[in-house]
């Protein structure tokens, strides 16, 4: 609770910046990771803040916490002035997406047989992609972030 309230002061001191700033809650299963982000958004959006939160969690109880029906797209927290948007990272669903993408962009360069396909050949973009069939550690957090950039870059 102390951590959290010198967080809650810090952020209230510097209010005043706008710069983008990202806090990540990290630490091992059950330790209140998902309740304390959605906690600090909250708290932060009363305080007039634009926030966003992301979760990762393949459990999706980030919804639960904010009483919402969540998914892959950012959306409005109600009652908080436009200032609450939260979203849950479908990892498999991204995966598949990038891997259909690619699969796609390999395909039109074998049918227009140029020279991209002798860098798709050199690249192995299609054995990397079946290593994504099963994702490395760290992988759905990866997805999230790249996420979570795209929304900054979009201004939303």
């Amino acid at each position: 609770e102390a951590k959290l309230a010198r967080m809650e002061a810090e952020i209230e001191k510097e209010s005043g910046d706008i710069q983008p700033r990202f806090t990540i809650m990290g630490g091992k299963g059950g330790v209140g990771k998902t309740s304390s982000a959605a906690s600090l958004a909250v708290w932060l959006a009363q305080q007039g803040l634009k926030t966003a939160v992301v979760s990762t969690d393949p459990a999706h109880s980030l919804g639960d916490s904010l009483q919402l029906d969540l998914n892959g797209a950012l959306q409005d927290v109600p009652g908080l002035n436009n200032n609450l948007y939260a979203m849950e990272v479908d990892t498999q669903e991204a995966i598949s997406n990038f891997q259909t993408a690619i699969r796609d962009m390999v395909d039109t360069n074998k049918q227009s047989s140029g020279g991209g396909m002798d860098i798709m050949g050199q690249l192995k973009l299609e054995e990397f992609l079946d290593t994504l069939d099963t994702p490395p550690p760290g992988a759905d957090e990866l997805i999230a972030l790249a996420q979570l950039l795209k929304i900054v870059k979009q201004g939303t």
